[in-house]
């Protein structure tokens, strides 16, 4: 079954984005910072979700997102799970900083591509069906926590510290840099 989605929908408040929820047939952008006050954020599509640089997404305690792409560029501040998945690709871009401490990141897609800035609490997960990039501008911290890449091509240029299990496993490429 092939789902058409019909154009896009910038959303500039939770008023907005709550409707745009009722029936998520449209392309999403979020174009201003959103503040929810301690909610969670649900978002299940088919179609596509961005948020604009500076359009930061803070108050956050859970965040599911499943669409057919995420592109983030804004920051996200939630002290809960994080659960971003997609059946193209995920985008954190640079500059883009989870703040606070997130309990944990979980990302599956096709393609993901880590610039981000995390501290976490208990696991990062990245799963990608092709391929898994944490760039060389991705700082990821955490006390003790988990991390777990993999895909059929991991390219690790990013850091990692302070963590306990790190498990990484790639199908047809694997590539550590030095500076991570």
């Amino acid at each position: 079954t092939t789902v058409k989605c019909y154009g896009k929908t910038t959303v500039a408040t939770l008023a907005e984005l709550a409707a745009w929820q009722v029936e998520p047939v449209t392309d999403l952008e979020i174009s201003s910072s959103l503040a929810f006050g301690g909610a969670s954020l649900d978002i299940q599509t088919w179609c596509k979700v961005k948020t604009r640089k500076h359009a930061d997404i803070t108050g956050l305690h859970n965040v599911f997102i499943a669409a057919s792409s995420i592109d983030i560029q804004g920051d996200i501040e939630a002290d809960g799970r994080v659960e971003l998945r997609a059946a193209g690709s995920i985008d954190l871009r640079e500059k883009t900083t989870f703040l606070g401490l997130t309990g944990s990141l979980v990302m599956e897609g096709n393609d993901v591509d880590d610039h981000a800035d995390i501290d976490f609490v208990t696991k990062y997960c990245l799963e990608a069906g092709d391929r898994a990039v944490v760039r060389k501008s991705s700082r990821n911290s955490t006390a003790g926590g988990s991390v777990w890449v993999s895909g059929a091509k991991v390219d690790i240029h990013g850091d990692f510290d302070g963590t306990g299990t790190v498990q990484m496993a790639a199908v047809e490429e694997f590539n550590l840099q030095e500076h991570a």
